[in-house]
């Protein structure tokens, strides 16, 4: 969401934290080999950070979203890179079948209304629009990890107080399976992430970044073992997902 985003941008003033987020993001793009590729960027976010960096690779990006003021920040953000903009729907693009070789959704999917339905709804809107031998990539978080739990018990007393909360879907990882199976999609690669940036990306920035000097070396290492052997799947803050249709 726009909140999440406006927090995002204060948090990426500290260097570490830019630094580390930019390593992470080359990681991606490098893994998604996006250089000649057509690639829609679902959600470009204000800051369109995964647009800018394929766009300087060499592919071809849309970067889309549902809100001008967002599509707005993403153009000053861009400074002129290459990436056409455009006011859509996720839940229902305005793009031919199979017109993209990456559809990629990392941010976003998971804010999107309807809650699970809603998510599957845009995986089927996703696969429509990628080619046969494309990739679709996202990203959701894990309802059994105790740091989501922060989010889910915040966000209900919030939102009893009267705070208007943007949409937030979790998932364990046997449900996004089953969505994933209706949608017509397998899973090529899932990677789980211990990261806390979701869970705790409200807290004040200097709190934030203690823990963040803290927790990331552990975090990298346990992701390492989780992506290796895979038996701590279950409990991870999230995963980020690599999927394609069936054949």
């Amino acid at each position: 969401g726009r909140l999440q985003g406006t927090r995002l941008k204060e948090i990426l003033k500290e260097s570490e934290a830019r630094e580390h987020v930019k390593k992470a993001n080359e990681e991606i793009a490098k893994e998604l080999r996006v250089e000649g590729k057509r690639i829609i960027d679902a959600g470009v976010g204000p800051l369109a950070r995964f647009s800018s960096l394929f766009s300087e690779l060499g592919a071809e990006v849309i970067g889309v979203d549902l809100s001008r003021a967002v599509l707005e920040s993403a153009k000053t953000a861009l400074n002129g890179r290459r990436v056409d903009l455009t006011l859509a729907d996720i839940m229902n693009l305005p793009f031919k079948e199979e017109s993209f070789d990456i559809s990629f959704c990392v941010g976003t999917i998971f804010h999107l209304p309807g809650g699970q339905q809603g998510v599957e709804k845009a995986l089927k809107e996703l696969a429509r629009i990628t080619k046969q031998d494309g990739i679709i990539y996202f990203n959701v978080e894990n309802y059994l990890n105790p740091m989501s739990w922060t989010q889910i018990f915040g966000r209900k007393i919030l939102t009893l107080l009267g705070a208007n909360m943007p949409h937030h879907t979790f998932f364990n990882y046997f449900s996004l399976l089953k969505i994933i199976e209706r949608c017509g999609l397998r899973v090529i690669e899932v990677k789980t992430t211990f990261e806390l940036w979701g869970p705790l990306l409200f807290l004040p920035t200097p709190i934030l970044m203690r823990l963040f000097k803290i927790w990331q070396p552990v975090s990298e290492r346990i992701s390492k073992i989780s992506n290796k052997n895979g038996f701590l799947r279950f409990v991870g803050v999230g995963w980020y997902l690599r999927v394609k249709k069936m054949e």
